[in-house]
C-alpha cells in the first residue's frame, strides 16, 4: 500500500516532463508543418497559371497571336503560357479557353460557364482568339495534384486529391490594323 508521504513524493516529481511535453505536441507541429508546405506548393502553383494566363492575354490583346505565321494561334499561345509555368504545373494539362464573345459585350461573359462532357471531363471550346476591338474570354484551367494524402482527403472534392484551379480573364483587343502599310513600315 502506498502511503501519503510515497504519493506526495510521486506527484512533485518531474523527470521525463519535457518527454510528455514533446510527444504531446510533436505530431500536431509536424501536421501543421506539412499543412503549411503543401499550402504554399498549390498557391506558387496557383500564381504560375494566373501568371502565365495574364502574360499570354497581352498577345491576344495587342494582336500579335493574330498575325502568328511559323504555327497556328493555338500552338503560339499555349507555348507562351508554358513559358512561364515550370515544375509545380505540367503544362500539357493545362485546358485553354480563349473565345470571341458575341456583340462585343462584356455582360455575355457570364453566359460561358466551364462545359463538361459525360464522363465529368472539361470540355474547351474551339480556340478563336478574335479580331481588333472584339471582347475575348480567356480561360485557364489546371487540376492541381497534392502531394499530403490527408490533405488530398480533406480538401479534394473529387476524392482523386486533386483541386482545380481556374484563371479567367475577359478583355477586349486593341484596335489594331496590321494592314499593308503598316507591314512595310
Amino acid at each position: 500500500m502506498i502511503g501519503k508521504a510515497e504519493k506526495a513524493r510521486f506527484l512533485k516529481k518531474t523527470d521525463g516532463s519535457m518527454a510528455v511535453e514533446f510527444a504531446m505536441l510533436i505530431f500536431p507541429t509536424i501536421f501543421l508543418t506539412f499543412a503549411i508546405i503543401e499550402l504554399c506548393l498549390f498557391f506558387a502553383a496557383s500564381n504560375m497559371v494566373e501568371g502565365g494566363i495574364s502574360a499570354s492575354a497581352r498577345m491576344i490583346r495587342t494582336g500579335q497571336l493574330q498575325q502568328v505565321e511559323n504555327s497556328t494561334p493555338e500552338e503560339a499561345f499555349r507555348e507562351e503560357i508554358c513559358n512561364h509555368m515550370f515544375v509545380l504545373v505540367d503544362c500539357n494539362n493545362v485546358i485553354m479557353e480563349v473565345v470571341a464573345l458575341p456583340d462585343d459585350d462584356f455582360g455575355s461573359a457570364g453566359d460561358y460557364q466551364i462545359e463538361y462532357d459525360e464522363d465529368g471531363n472539361v470540355k474547351p471550346r474551339p480556340f478563336d482568339a478574335g479580331g481588333s476591338s472584339d471582347v475575348v474570354l480567356i480561360r485557364a484551367i489546371y487540376d492541381y495534384k497534392l502531394l499530403t494524402p490527408f490533405f488530398a482527403d480533406v480538401f479534394s472534392k473529387t476524392g482523386d486529391g486533386m483541386i482545380r484551379i481556374v484563371t479567367t480573364i475577359v478583355l477586349q483587343t486593341e484596335p489594331y490594323d496590321f494592314g499593308e502599310e503598316q507591314a512595310e513600315l
